[in-house]
């Protein structure tokens, strides 16, 4: 394949010089501190061995307002020779970290108002260099550590960004050139049909993030922790929800290590190219042999759109549906198994896609296995073309797929459906506190902001502790609609009754399906802003009369949504 040649634009060389000289501040800083903690790590090791001697202080002040340092000036005689001095501790620049000038000026102060001599700290080898406070302050070396990684992390990765980075934008303005109308060819993996997971990418991704949150939240709170701080204890308890995310953020950096580790990298091999809306995505993924061990391999094919400007700007997901796979294909490698993928992808309206960056086709792959769990998922390239239908939809399970029963469906969601007495009448129960670990994650949050408001009014803080409340109250109330939040819907014959609300102060409502004018989903109230996420839905029925009846709550997956509308239509005589 003949490679297209990008001519470099003015504007390219302007972005690319302009990130590497905005990632300049950020490695000199970086380096500057990584010199100025060795060195003051270096000298307290070496001031270890250095001799003790007796010295008279002549003057002694604490410089500084907000940052301060002690300075001095005193004598000392080291071998009946007498040298004048002038250094005081490992660091000479001035900072507001904890009480130790304060202690020191004060202990240096009175030895000299009594007149009394001090102990200094003489370099044998060089007796004119000497010191009044050897003490290597824990402190210090946990301040100077976020700017030592994060600093130079960001700067590494912006120089290196700007530096490297034109290759590739060059190679990727070239293939748009070349191939203008036809945005499958924009890459180079679409075009031979081999697309990699994404899993060293994210990998990637997730390492540098977890390094710079972990690098600025953990030597905060450490500094806290460690006594040497002015902070109230509210502040603690706020600081301690930092390393708490940094902890989630390291173990999900760590599964996805090991799941490349044992999986190894899976390739996407596509049959069609493109995908096509009004059509199929065709291909097999290139998997690990362990796959056979797992019940199924569950594909999730989704379509994601950047919307909004600004702050504002988040990812949502416009279309999605799922399969689950419980034949796999034989991939000429003893090691390897193939995973089919056979996607109907709809030609309805509510898709809309072209070569915009903002809209991303993604394809997941999961299985259950002992020990880590599979996942792989890749970018892969769906567009309208000229083999684009008219009037498709979604069909059900094919030749390699296997059928999921409602049942299955809303019992993974935390729904169970009872069958009752009569014939054919079912309840659809969505019991309060179905997921009790992510609740009890929710009310600790809550239980910290709501500690740090407490503490920040009892301290006159009250506009901190506005900020901290109102956080407090919004987290407080997700955390009652996990622990409270339920549905139940039983349906016996012709008539319907819905409770639904948080437990013990559910509305009941009693109808009929002929009062049942239609039956859709609305997005949860509770609804969290996690990006590229299927939105929490609620099933509901537009009653005759204008009036809303939630039946069933809290329901994420698009299948088990889509089934479960299926089934109610059906008992309401919709279809």
């Amino acid at each position: 394949m003949d490679k297209p040649i990008a001519k470099p634009t003015a504007g390219m060389y302007v972005g690319f010089g302009c990130a590497a000289l905005f990632g300049l501040p950020f490695l000199c800083g970086g380096l500057y501190m990584t010199w100025s903690l060795v060195s003051m790590l270096w000298l307290a090791q070496a001031a270890k061995s250095w001799v003790e001697a007796p010295a008279d202080l002549k003057t002694v002040e604490l410089e500084g307002s907000d940052t301060q340092h002690v300075v001095a000036t005193y004598e000392y005689v080291y071998e009946g020779q007498e040298y004048p001095g002038d250094r005081v501790g490992l660091l000479e620049s001035q900072d507001n970290v904890g009480k130790h000038h304060k202690q020191l000026f004060k202990r240096l102060n009175e030895a000299k108002k009594k007149g009394r001599p001090v102990v200094c700290y003489v370099d044998p080898k060089h007796p004119e260099h000497a010191l009044l406070d050897r003490t290597l302050r824990p402190a210090m070396v946990i301040f100077h550590l976020p700017f030592v990684v994060v600093f130079t992390l960001v700067g590494v990765g912006l120089t290196s960004a700007g530096v490297f980075a034109s290759k590739s934008m060059l190679r990727d303005e070239a293939l748009k050139a070349a191939n203008p109308d036809r945005p499958w060819r924009w890459r180079d993996d679409w075009i031979t049909g081999e697309v990699r997971s994404t899993g060293k990418k994210d990998l990637t991704a997730a390492l540098v993030f977890a390094v710079l949150w972990n690098g600025i939240s953990l030597p905060g709170c450490l500094l806290f922790l460690s006594g040497d701080s002015d902070a109230p204890w509210w502040v603690g308890i706020i600081m301690l929800l930092f390393p708490a995310v940094g902890a989630w953020l390291a173990w999900r950096c760590l599964k996805i290590f090991l799941i490349r580790r044992r999986y190894g990298e899976s390739v996407f091999r596509l049959a069609t190219k493109p995908g096509v809306i009004g059509g199929k995505l065709r291909g097999v993924i290139e998997a690990s042999s362990l796959l056979e061990q797992a019940d199924g391999v569950r594909l999730t094919l989704s379509c994601t759109k950047k919307v909004g400007s600004g702050d504002d700007r988040k990812t949502i997901i416009v279309w999605q549906d799922e399969r689950v796979i419980d034949r796999l294909l034989d991939a000429g490698d003893p090691s390897r198994v193939g995973v089919p993928v056979d996607l109907t992808i709809p030609s309805d309206g509510v898709i809309s896609t072209d070569a915009e960056d903002d809209v991303v086709w993604k394809l997941k792959a999961q299985a259950k296995s002992t020990g880590i769990d599979y996942e792989a998922e890749f970018e892969v390239p769906v567009f309208r073309t000229e083999d684009t239908q008219v009037g498709i939809e979604v069909p059900e399970a094919g030749e390699f797929e296997r059928e999921e029963s409602l049942e299955d469906l809303l019992f993974a969601e935390g729904v169970r459906i009872e069958p009752l007495g009569a014939l054919d009448s079912v309840r659809y129960l969505n019991p309060p506190a179905s997921k009790p670990l992510v609740s009890m994650i929710m009310t600790l949050v809550a239980a910290g902001f709501l500690a740090g408001c407490v503490g920040a009014l009892i301290h006159g803080e009250r506009f901190v502790a506005a900020v901290l409340g109102l956080f407090a109250c919004v987290l407080t109330l997700a955390s009652l609609e996990l622990w409270l939040g339920s549905s139940d819907l039983r349906i016996v014959g012709d008539y319907w009754e819905s409770r639904s609300g948080w437990y013990g102060f559910r509305r009941r409502r009693s109808f009929t399906r002929r009062d049942i004018m239609s039956l859709d989903t609305k997005v949860s109230s509770h609804q969290s802003n996690q990006e590229g996420k299927p939105k929490t839905k609620h099933v509901i029925a537009k009653l005759a009369g204008g009036e809303t009846v939630t039946l069933v709550r809290s329901l994420h997956g698009p299948v088990a949504i889509r089934k479960l509308l299926d089934d109610l239509r059906l008992r309401a005589g919709h279809e």
